[in-house]
């Protein structure tokens, strides 16, 4: 029940994002319809991150990567490990508070923002003597919707065209087939 009453708690923030998003570039109510699409449907699990083996500082959890969806909603038990890899190279702990929770953009909302949004690469570690917990919510688009920029946010002189307009189900059955965790959408899509 509690897990039911998060999922859809959570459901409710990724369609609030997603329509400040449009607001916040000042696109017209039409694309009201690509955030239905871009927010069709989700999967949310609890993930349980083992303690590193012994005489081991830290371990990697879950291998760098970029999420293939629209948005990732994450909260968790409090035992940190989330990192992200900015420009420098250098990976960064993401502190998410007590009862708090961070937004991570996916592959989908990248493409159609025609990349004024960047989905992080990111992993996770774990250290020290206490699990990891982390519900996570993955916003992902219809399986047959076009993910298409807005014509508003592309223009020839500061934002070209970044990615053609392609399937949603193509893309995931192209990172599929090639098991490519970084660099997968501009593979598949990038001009």
């Amino acid at each position: 029940e509690t897990l039911g009453s998060l999922t859809s708690k959570a459901r409710e923030l990724s369609t609030l994002i997603l329509k400040m998003i449009i607001e916040g570039f000042g696109l017209p109510q039409q694309y009201n319809l690509d955030i239905e699409e871009l927010n069709n449907s989700n999967d949310s699990r609890m993930t349980r991150y083992l303690l590193p083996e012994q005489n081991k500082d830290l371990e990697i959890a879950l291998v760098p990567h970029t999420d293939k969806g629209t948005l990732s909603i994450i909260c968790h038990n409090e035992v940190q490990g989330l990192e992200i890899l900015p420009k420098t190279g250098e990976w960064v702990d993401v502190v998410i508070p007590p009862n708090g929770y961070i937004v991570l953009v996916g592959d989908m909302l990248k493409a159609w923002s025609n990349g004024r949004f960047v989905a992080p690469i990111h992993r996770v570690v774990t250290k020290g003597d206490k699990e990891r917990l982390a519900f996570i919510l993955f916003t992902v688009p219809k399986e047959d919707m076009t993910i298409k920029a807005p014509s508003e946010l592309v223009d020839d002189e500061n934002h070209p065209l970044r990615y053609r307009p392609f399937k949603y189900e193509d893309f995931i059955n192209f990172h599929y087939s090639t098991r490519t965790e970084k660099g997968v959408l501009e593979e598949f899509a990038g001009l």
